[in-house]
């Protein structure tokens, strides 16, 4: 009877171990998933009428997001973070996802009359070239230690001359933090894509972060036939042939139509072991805020052994020293947008 009532109490006490571990477990409350939440920037500027895109990461991915103004006489906010500028004034937006500490946004809404005319590169044309506007649209010079700030300004500007403003999204996520870009839009799909006019220059790169060596500019050109080189366009002119000489013409030509006109002189260019790469044409744009800009116009090498054009702009006071940035060719192949890619490649 004792090994009986013995072996009912070790079951009872097992029972109520199982039944005490069940209501525990029962009654542990479900831990959270902990959401965190990263917004960009945190300060913008938009002009009034335009827009701007915040760019927010979540985690986890599927964690709904909510946009919030503060003020929507001055700006409003859409549910896919895009601002809109609806007069002069500034306010907040605050972004929220789950249980994630909530962000502002620091907005400002500026005037389109904050644009510097004197900054649109090829606005104005010198005496006797008006004939040959449709080749050069112009476009926004920025200054340069501002080009983060500056960047609605850009966006503005440049889509009044009918360019097409795009943020950079690649396989490097700094690339997307640090540099914008504008294109020439394209009529049409696939292979009967074709440039809205005849523009040249095809797109214009914006780089101000110090992971890309910023501030810079770079536009590359679109290969028409008729800027096509079988041999370098730039190079040193003691060595220089026939053709050669009467490419450099060329190429000084179109920087004085942006409006570089003083101080013309080669640049050799070198790569990360000092070896010397390409050579560039300089000239310059002085009496702008924040220094002098410098236009280097170089011979760009495509893969069918021919050559076009590129133009490398930096802010800096005149000077004749060496430079040893990186070759255009490097840029291109970093920065360079898909679809332009394939309209060079047809």
């Amino acid at each position: 009877m004792t090994k009986k009532i013995l072996l009912a109490l070790a079951a009872l006490t097992a029972l109520t171990l199982c039944f005490s571990s069940c209501k525990k477990d029962n009654n542990k409350p479900t831990p959270k998933s902990e959401v965190k939440l990263r917004v960009e920037p945190k300060e913008i500027k938009v002009i009034v009428g335009q827009t701007a895109e915040l760019t927010v990461t979540v985690q986890p991915a599927d964690t709904k997001c909510t946009f919030e103004t503060a003020n929507a006489d001055i700006a409003t906010v859409s549910d896919k973070g895009v601002i809109t500028g609806v007069k002069v004034g500034k306010t907040v937006i605050t972004v929220k996802a789950g249980d994630a500490t909530p962000k502002t946004v620091d907005v400002e809404v500026i005037e389109a009359s904050t644009i510097d005319e004197s900054r649109l590169l090829g606005k104005v044309l010198p005496q006797k070239m008006e004939e040959m506007r449709e080749l050069f649209a112009p476009f926004y010079a920025p200054i340069f230690t501002k080009m983060k700030e500056q960047e609605p300004i850009v966006k503005a500007a440049n889509e009044a001359e009918k360019w097409e403003f795009f943020k950079y999204t690649g396989n490097k996520d700094y690339l997307n933090s640090s540099i914008y870009t504008c294109r020439v839009p394209f009529k049409g799909e696939g292979d009967n894509a074709k440039p809205i006019d005849g523009r040249l220059i095809a797109q214009i790169v914006y780089a101000y972060g110090d992971e890309v060596g910023g501030p810079w500019m770079a536009c590359f050109f679109l290969p028409y036939s008729d800027i096509l080189f079988d041999e370098d366009p730039v190079v040193d002119p003691n060595t220089a042939s026939d053709k050669q000489k009467e490419s450099m013409k060329v190429c000084q030509t179109i920087l004085m139509a942006y409006g570089f006109t003083e101080s013309a002189h080669l640049i050799q260019y070198v790569d990360k072991q000092k070896n010397p790469t390409n050579v560039g044409l300089a000239l310059y744009k002085t009496g702008l805020e924040g220094g002098s800009l410098q236009g280097v116009i170089m011979g760009e090498k495509h893969d069918d052994g021919k050559y076009g054009l590129s133009i490398e702009i930096t802010q800096r006071e005149p000077q004749k020293e060496a430079s040893s940035m990186r070759s255009a060719s490097e840029l291109k192949t970093q920065y360079i947008s898909s679809d332009l890619k394939k309209f060079q490649a047809r």
